[in-house]
């Protein structure tokens, strides 16, 4: 039934207003503590995203996988691959940047924009359900946020790819945040992501799978990072979800990827 709702947007839709998520009365927030051009960035996306040589997320448990995959921000994008059934991944297999946008985040790092990148990307896989949830807030995401605190990082960019992945990303986010590391994240469900209650996300309207809108476009992910990291200046609110119109910027593949939902 997940794999219906991920291909199918009116149905997303529908689920996400039906979704029960966990109640929370308050919002953790971790004011940016420097400049951006003198900030430490890392990733964390619920992707999916793993090296080829390692043990794939377990899809044959219907509450999902919990556990979390280390990325080393140098690998060569050929020994990474993406196991997760909830969404069309093929566009985020051509060009991995698409879920996990590493290189965007070096060219920021050479424009001088941010001031360096973490040694490490952190990937888990969004379809967290049932007893795993809280697995994910209790174990998985605290610890992933020890090996944050050891590589200094100042901020954390969040990204997902399908419909549940928003709550997993909203969750994952309240824990970081919640240790005193700022953090961002795109939203690809409007809904899930108020329901969540993360401390700041962008919604730029990608569809699922698209978290940095196109593939194979370093300069197109640059700018909505950089959008995203911006707004970590000018959002003061707890719990601010910021739309972001992309419309006229979109291309072709953003289209294809919504008709391939249908």
């Amino acid at each position: 039934m997940a794999k219906l709702y991920a291909s199918q947007p009116v149905l997303m839709n529908r689920y996400a207003q039906k979704l029960d998520i966990i109640v929370n009365d308050t919002i953790p927030w971790a004011p940016v503590k420097k400049e951006l051009r003198d900030s430490r960035v890392a990733l964390v996306t619920t992707a999916g995203v793993h090296l080829k040589a390692e043990i794939p997320f377990n899809m044959m448990d219907r509450f999902g996988d919990p556990t979390f995959r280390e990325i080393p921000n140098n690998v060569f994008p050929q020994r990474l691959t993406l196991t997760h059934d909830y969404f069309d991944f093929r566009d985020a297999l051509s060009d991995i940047n698409l879920v996990l946008p590493i290189k965007p985040l070096i060219h920021l790092v050479k424009k001088k924009v941010i001031g360096s990148i973490s040694q490490r990307s952190f990937s888990f896989m969004g379809h967290i359900a049932g007893r795993h949830v809280n697995t994910l807030l209790r174990k998985t995401a605290p610890e992933m946020v020890k090996k944050l605190i050891r590589d200094e990082v100042d901020i954390v960019f969040l990204t997902p790819a399908s419909g549940l992945c928003n709550r997993s990303v909203g969750l994952i986010q309240r824990v970081i945040e919640d240790a005193g590391i700022t953090t961002i994240s795109i939203s690809l469900n409007r809904t899930i992501t108020l329901k969540v209650k993360p401390p700041r996300a962008i919604y730029p309207g990608f569809a699922l799978g698209h978290p940095m809108g196109r593939p194979n476009d370093i300069q197109f992910q640059s700018r909505v990072m950089k959008d995203a990291l911006q707004k970590l200046y000018t959002i003061t609110e707890p719990g601010t979800l910021l739309g972001i119109d992309y419309r006229l910027q979109k291309s072709p593949y953003t289209w294809i990827a919504m008709l391939r939902a249908k």
